[in-house]
């Protein structure tokens, strides 16, 4: 039998061991917060303008020295995108770190570390499941660490999602997709202004989707509603109350195949690549999240602006789900495998609470920016989790259990788990523009986590409390050497609490990022380009213990570095095109396990190509003949990178290419025709350990008709 972990702080099998506590939210200074006047190209990236929160004037990715990303709307439109993972793809040196298949396909690797994500700058449960792209107004990536902004983070990136606010005047469209593998999606979206002047209006956003795959007994029935209201009483004032209620049901969670048979020989030959490791007759999984969100800005003079926030989130989670991470039943054969069940219920409840003041002010002929603020939030978490081995599964000759769930032919254990976590956080940033040409950043802050978890196992509880407080900074600085051309640099820093005991019981130290970063930036004949080079360290890296499955350890310290470049613009009125590659070479650099464990030190980060590319190109015909009718593509580019944390396999690297094609029928009603994976080529989108492999979808093609007002 065959035990095999995963990083990133938890098993291969995520929450078999550990179960469905919620990760905290954290409700925190976006660097990029919404303003719904803002409209960005496929990838408008250093031409597009961005509100800093707590800033009170606009500035331009230019004005960032950092490395920031734009997706558009017009990109989210041209690639059919149903939920975010659509196109986190486009972001130079991004790779995906889940499966469309599963809850999990908007996690992302990003410069070699996972990128967590935030919704107007509120920072939201990276383990949610996916987020609909029909609400989403456009994606802002702000790559490296970011701890002074938004707290607690993981390293590679923010993912911060700014979505659709009501609009001034009456807005509608809806549309019907249809596609491959029995695929039905159908949105609406509604914007109606309740004053004459607009300056009451109300949106409606909805969404439904269901569909199966090539994936046997797959089903996915995805609900999703999000209503808003906009106050604007003055030019001074905007108030805004968003809520959103998604719920996802798979009827079988697809948890991957072993490498021997995809990725690795078998001796009995290749798997079939619709292959399920679950009986069609468990009761799936469930996942539902409410929110509810208030912010409110205020210009309080010309020089003085003050911002309010608060978000209440819940999330319910209801599943049964097959793993096969056990391993063969005899490895002679490779044909046989384990299963076991996770049989879960969870919860979880956050409140946040935001506050600023920025200040506009000079001091001789040096202009300022400076805000202050503070947030607290609340994270409340509890978890049932019953895992026990069902009877094993053929895998060349499967017989399946079409009526009735086959029985727990043996319980392991039964998991118990609440958590409660306070947070909060004091910070400061000051942006100073020195001369026209050459402006300074700089921030703090200060964080300070309680967390508190109750656990048992069959047994009497546990309690471990930790306390844990870290200051984080921000530095950078950048040069305008002519008014389209941006050189910078910067350090960032980031950390992230552990509620995790080693085998003795202690808790473990809190994982740390330090990001530096320089390139440049330009705008040159209708083309935004950026270039950069960053040296990312994590340290104190949480993994799971192997000789002791149910607890973690502290394994040292890992680098990821490299070179990203973008390009994006118009050749002509009609023709934009976008491209952009990322080279990352990561390894854990030092690794402190005790003798005997098996030493990581060199050996490079699981799911981390050394190269992506990505290329995105679409033309419209103007007036003529074929005026309405436009064309595009996408290539991506992704090479061999490990599946397992001990270079145990490699999946291989693919080339996609995606088609689109779209004709405006009149002025209120377009039909789009999308092809994904035109060449039918195997990919496989990310791996856990060697029974953990997930493929991509096959050649796969969509219709959509829409209508709009």
């Amino acid at each position: 039998m065959t035990i095999l972990l995963q990083d990133n702080g938890t098993v291969s099998i995520r929450s078999l061991l550990t179960g469905a506590s919620a990760l905290s939210l954290l409700l925190a200074a976006p660097a990029m917060a919404q303003d719904s006047d803002t409209t960005s190209g496929s990838n408008a990236n250093d031409g597009t303008e961005i509100v800093v929160y707590g800033s009170r004037t606009r500035e331009t990715t230019m004005d960032i020295p950092q490395t920031v990303n734009v997706l558009g709307p017009e990109l989210l439109e041209q690639t059919g995108a149903s939920r975010l993972g659509d196109v986190l793809r486009f972001v130079p040196g991004a790779t995906t770190n889940g499966s469309e298949l599963d809850a999990f396909g908007d996690r992302y690797l990003m410069r070699g570390f996972e990128a967590d994500r935030t919704l107007n700058g509120i920072r939201v449960d990276r383990m949610n499941h996916a987020r609909d792209a029909v609400s989403i107004e456009r994606v802002e990536v702000l790559k490296g660490p970011a701890s002074v902004l938004y707290g607690q983070l993981q390293p590679g990136a923010v993912i911060n999602v700014v979505t659709k606010e009501p609009l001034r005047d009456f807005a509608f469209n809806a549309s019907a997709e249809a596609g491959r593998y029995d695929f039905y999606r159908g949105t609406v979206d509604l914007s109606v202004p309740l004053t004459a002047e607009g300056t009451v209006a109300a949106r409606v956003i909805a969404a439904y989707e269901n569909a199966d795959s090539f994936i046997d007994f797959w089903n996915k029935d995805h609900r999703f509603i999000a209503p808003s209201l906009l106050f604007r009483p003055d030019d001074d004032t905007k108030i805004l109350i968003e809520g959103m209620y998604s719920r996802d049901k798979w009827s079988a969670f697809f948890n991957g195949v072993p490498a021997e048979g995809t990725v690795l020989p078998n001796p009995n030959g290749p798997l079939p690549r619709n292959l399920h490791i679950a009986d069609p007759s468990f009761d799936g999984t469930m996942r539902n999240t409410s929110e509810v969100s208030a912010r409110l800005e205020r210009q309080l003079s010309s020089a003085i602006a003050v911002r309010l926030a608060a978000t209440w989130n819940k999330r319910v989670a209801n599943y049964q789900e097959i793993f096969g991470v056990l391993g063969w039943v005899n490895d002679a054969t490779d044909s046989q495998l384990l299963r076991a069940l996770l049989d879960s219920d969870g919860s979880a409840e956050t409140w946040d609470f935001h506050g600023d003041f920025a200040f506009n002010f000079n001091t001789g002929g040096i202009r300022h920016q400076f805000t202050i603020g503070a947030e607290y939030g609340i994270d409340k978490s509890a978890s049932i989790d019953r895992v026990g081995l069902v009877a094993p599964l053929d895998l060349y000759n499967p017989v399946y259990s079409l009526v009735t769930a086959p029985p727990v032919i043996r319980a392991l254990y039964t998991n118990n788990t609440r958590n409660d976590v306070d947070r909060l956080g004091i910070f400061a940033q000051e942006r100073m523009s020195v001369t026209d040409n050459l402006h300074l950043v700089a921030g703090l802050r200060y964080s300070k986590v309680d967390q508190r978890q109750r656990f048992s196992r069959g047994g009497p509880v546990t309690l471990t409390e930790v306390t844990t407080d870290s200051w984080t900074s921000q530095v950078g600085v950048l040069f305008n050497p002519v008014s389209d051309v941006a050189l910078f640099a910067s350090r960032s820093t980031s950390f992230v609490p552990v509620l995790r005991n080693n085998v003795d019981g202690r808790p473990l130290a809190p994982e740390t990022g330090t990001q530096y970063e320089a390139g440049v930036k330009a705008r040159l004949a209708g083309f935004n380009a950026t270039a950069a080079f960053f040296h990312l360290t994590r340290g104190n890296v949480a993994v799971s213990d192997r000789d002791n499955p149910a607890f973690f350890l502290t394994i040292g310290e890992q680098v990821a570095k490299g070179v990203e470049i973008s390009v994006d613009g118009k050749i002509t009125p009609e023709w934009s095109i976008y491209a952009g590659y990322g080279y990352t070479d990561a390894k854990t650099t030092r690794d402190t396990q005790a003798p005997g464990q098996v030493n990581r030190e060199g050996l490079r980060l699981r799911g981390v190509p050394k190269h992506t590319f990505v290329a995105s190109t679409n033309y419209a015909f103007g007036a003529g003949p074929l005026e309405g009718l436009s064309f595009g593509g996408t290539v991506n580019r992704v090479t061999k990178r490990f599946g397992d944390i001990d270079e145990s396999f490699l999946l291989p690297g693919y080339w996609r290419v995606d088609a689109t094609l779209a004709y405006k029928i009149s002025q209120n009603v377009a039909l789009r025709l999308n092809v994904d994976n035109v060449f039918n080529d195997d990919i496989y989108s990310t791996g856990y350990s060697l029974f953990e492999v997930w493929p991509s979808t096959p050649r796969t093609y969509r219709a959509t008709l829409s209508f709009s007002l």
